[in-house]
């Protein structure tokens, strides 16, 4: 769930909110878009082989294609819309309004189906039906308190400053031999910025310790020498050495949504401005063996801070 720095402007946090989650959820809805479109060239083709081989007309086999693609376009759309309920509440009600919409409609074309003996298509209405309840099911689930953050099994709480100051993120594998090819950048920080870094730019990982030292490099494992620290990630550095983009990205550390809520003070407190800097929080998903999976995007927010 998105949180805006203000507090009270609540369009632009549900705007940015379902920007987040159509992020997060690009792939998939990808995927299933793409085999919905091949499942529609199969099914034309094949109403079309068929219908011709039963001697039905072209405009009864153009009807009856139109008909079956429009079913898969319906069902497709709300496969859609239940994969991203799972990222966002404001897109679970949306999904969950439609849905009971299309449940409604296709609860009455059953029963016109079924009165006028046309059986093919009823049981074509009764798996839509069978499918589109079992997504509204899913719907009502993502609405429920907590549970909107649901992915891979896992619940992230998303609640600005729930995090302790103190709290410690342990190293997953702190027995690991520490990477000989990591390094620490020498800088000092100056006018709220990097500074002393020869204009170096890019992607940087960096961890702050239990002492409060903002290490910034490669490699989480070497910067945090295998201890717990309070924070870690990667962060994106400008020509100018100003910090354009935060986010908890580790694969040593796995830090989780709540844990990061804290990361924009960290930095402030190091003396950093955050001008026009995004915050990306990530939901870090592990196997049974503690290695990460795919990442989703949880949290998104760009910091307006004093030029």
């Amino acid at each position: 769930m998105y949180i805006d720095p203000s507090g009270n402007n609540a369009l632009s946090s549900a705007i940015v909110e379902i920007g987040a989650a159509m992020i997060s959820a690009s792939y998939e809805v990808s995927y299933v878009a793409y085999v919905a479109l091949l499942a529609s060239i199969f099914v034309m083709a094949t109403v079309e082989i068929v219908g011709t081989a039963c001697g039905m007309s072209p405009d009864e086999i153009r009807t009856l294609a139109f008909e079956f693609v429009k079913q898969i376009g319906i069902f497709t759309f709300l496969i859609a819309l239940t994969i991203l309920a799972v990222y966002s509440p404001i897109l679970a009600a949306l999904s969950l309004a439609i849905g009971c919409t299309f449940l409604t409609i296709g609860t009455f074309e059953l029963y016109v189906s079924l009165k006028e003996g046309d059986y093919k298509r009823a049981a074509l209405m009764g798996i839509l039906l069978i499918l589109g309840f079992k997504g509204v099911v899913g719907e009502v689930n993502a609405l429920k308190p907590g549970a909107a953050s649901i992915k891979s099994g896992g619940n992230i709480a998303e609640k600005s400053g729930s995090c302790k100051s103190n709290e410690l993120i342990t190293n997953k594998f702190p027995n690991e031999e520490i990477p000989t090819d990591g390094y620490k950048l020498d800088y000092y920080i100056s006018d709220g910025k990097i500074k002393g870094i020869d204009g170096r730019k890019g992607n940087f990982d960096f961890v702050i310790t239990k002492d409060g030292q903002l290490l910034i490099g490669r490699k989480h494992h070497y910067l945090g020498n295998a201890e717990d620290v309070v924070a870690a990630g990667q962060i994106k550095i400008n020509g100018k050495g100003e910090i354009k983009r935060i986010d908890n990205l580790s694969g040593h550390y796995q830090p989780t949504v709540e844990q990061a809520m804290i990361y924009q003070t960290l930095f402030e407190q190091q003396g950093l401005v955050l001008n026009n800097t995004w915050l990306e929080y990530y939901y870090i998903p592990v196997d049974s063996k503690g290695y990460c999976g795919d990442v989703v995007l949880k949290y998104i927010k760009m910091i307006k801070g004093v030029k």
